[in-house]
């Protein structure tokens, strides 16, 4: 479902990093933003759950952290995931950069599995990556037991906690934040690195220091990362 994505929209975010996004169209139908809390029911809705542009901000337990963004705007429902959006992301080792260092598919929305929900996001790789990540199918995943959208400075925010997968391979605990900064799914750089990405990182930081968050383990990470991967496919 979410392939075209990559031709679609992967020559659009080179260098997109460097800079906030913004709507490239007309304006957004005023029903948006439309960003719901964790749901096991899907909702009878025409409208895209979690339309639009973010940032991401993932801050790794070794103390550094990685930026990026992430673009949903295709509707997506399967046996293991509900309340859904697929899109594109990107992401570098620096909120400062000109170029992105990789990017992939990615989805957000409500992951059901047999051990519980969580709202949870991801990323596969495209293809023709060149950043190693071993045996590994995501790139990162993240899940959010609590299920809510937070609303920081009038944005959506969506944290919790997650691994990142490092180019030997091996996985790192994370915690991770999604700020909401525009709501068309169109990207276009602006001069400077908003608000948005201060409130990604405190976020982030929170979600992989929180004691509550230490005890969301009951989801296995090999099972959503086959739910991401198969969305993404």
């Amino acid at each position: 479902m979410m392939r075209s994505e990559k031709n679609v929209k992967k020559p659009l975010i080179a260098g997109l990093l460097a800079t906030t996004l913004a709507s490239c169209g007309g304006a957004p139908a005023p029903t948006y933003p439309y960003n719901p809390n964790m749901n096991t029911v899907e909702q009878n809705s025409t409208l895209v759950p979690y339309y639009g542009d973010w940032v991401i901000v993932a801050s790794l337990n070794d103390g550094t952290r990685r930026y990026g963004v992430a673009s949903f705007s295709s509707k997506y429902k399967s046996t293991t995931y509900v309340n859904a959006s697929g899109g594109v992301m990107a992401w570098c080792y620096s909120q400062s950069c000109s170029t992105d260092s990789e990017q992939g598919a990615g989805i957000m929305g409500t992951l059901k599995t047999s051990s519980g929900s969580a709202l949870a996001s991801g990323m596969v790789p495209f293809s023709d990556s060149s950043v190693p990540r071993g045996s590994s199918p995501t790139r990162f995943f993240m899940t959010d037991l609590d299920g809510k959208v937070e609303v920081v400075n009038k944005q959506a925010v969506i944290a919790g906690k997650g691994l990142w997968t490092n180019e030997t391979g091996t996985d790192q605990a994370a915690g991770f934040a999604f700020v909401q900064v525009e709501t068309s799914p169109s990207i276009r750089p602006q001069a400077t690195p908003s608000a948005a990405y201060l409130t990604a990182q405190t976020a982030a930081q929170q979600a992989l220091t929180e004691a509550r968050l230490s005890a969301q383990s009951s989801l296995s990470p090999d099972v959503v990362r086959a739910a991401i991967t198969d969305a993404t496919r």
